[in-house]
C-alpha cells in the first residue's frame, strides 16, 4: 500500500517557497525566489534541491510558456508572467523519472513580504487526494483474488486515472468516482507483467495530482 500525504507543507522564507509529497520515494522540494526590487520583470531563481545523482532536469513554467534544463534556473516575471502559474519539475534518478509541481503566485508572495532582505515566514498548504484504497500491486489471472486494481478517495468526487508504461504511453484511462481496473487496454489486451506508472486528479481541480506507480504481476 502506498500512503499518500494529504497536505503539502509550504514554507516561504524571505521570498523563498518550499513544496514536498511523497510517492514511493522522497521527491526533494522545489524552491524559488523573487526579485522584488525590481518591479517590472522580476527575476526569479528556481532550485531543483534533487538528491545526489538526479540528472537530465527538465522544467515546465506554466504549461510549456518557458522550459528549461538547468538544474537550478532563473527566469523573468516577462517570459512566465506576473501571477498564479504551474511549476514542474522532471528528472531522472536511479533509472526512473521523477517529478514534482508547485503552484506559486507571484503577485501574493510579493505581498506578504514585510521586511525585504530579512526573513518573513510564512507558511501555507496545498491539499492532496486522500486514498482509501491505493495498490502498489496487483495480480489480474482470473483467480479471483487481487484481480482488480481499485483507486478510491476518501471525499466524493469525480477522478481521471491515466496509467503509463515505463516509455512514457498512454495505456489506460478512465475518469469515475470509483476506479476499477482489471489491468487491460483501451482494446482489451492484458498488459505484460512490469512496473506501471499513474497519473491520478479530481476533474474539479480542488487537489494536486496525485503520481506514483504500481507492479502487475500475472
Amino acid at each position: 500500500m502506498i500512503t499518500m500525504q494529504k497536505s503539502i507543507s509550504i514554507t516561504i522564507t524571505t521570498f523563498l517557497l518550499c513544496a514536498s509529497f511523497t510517492f514511493g520515494q522522497t521527491v526533494s522540494p522545489l524552491t524559488y525566489s523573487v526579485d522584488n526590487t525590481v518591479k517590472s520583470d522580476k527575476k526569479i531563481q528556481f532550485s531543483a534541491n534533487a538528491p545526489s545523482g538526479a540528472w537530465n532536469f527538465i522544467w515546465d513554467f506554466n504549461n510549456g510558456q518557458h522550459t528549461s534544463t538547468a538544474e537550478n534556473p532563473t527566469v523573468s516575471s516577462d517570459e512566465i508572467g506576473n501571477s498564479a502559474f504551474e511549476v514542474k519539475l522532471t528528472y531522472s534518478l536511479n533509472g526512473e523519472r521523477v517529478s514534482t509541481t508547485a503552484n506559486i503566485d507571484i503577485e501574493k508572495v510579493s505581498k506578504t513580504i514585510l521586511h525585504p532582505n530579512k526573513a518573513d515566514v510564512i507558511e501555507a498548504s496545498a491539499d492532496l487526494l486522500d486514498f482509501a484504497n491505493l495498490p502498489n500491486v496487483f495480480t489480474p489471472n482470473g483467480d479471483s483474488s487481487n484481480d482488480f486494481y481499485i483507486v478510491e478517495v476518501t471525499e466524493p468526487t469525480e477522478i481521471s486515472f491515466k496509467v503509463f508504461s515505463r516509455s512514457g504511453m498512454l495505456v489506460y484511462e478512465k475518469v469515475a468516482g470509483l476506479i476499477h481496473w482489471d489491468g487491460k487496454t483501451y482494446y482489451g489486451q492484458d498488459l505484460p507483467d512490469g512496473i506501471y506508472y499513474y497519473v491520478i486528479k479530481d476533474t474539479k481541480g480542488l487537489y494536486n495530482p496525485a503520481t506514483g506507480f504500481f507492479y502487475i504481476y500475472r
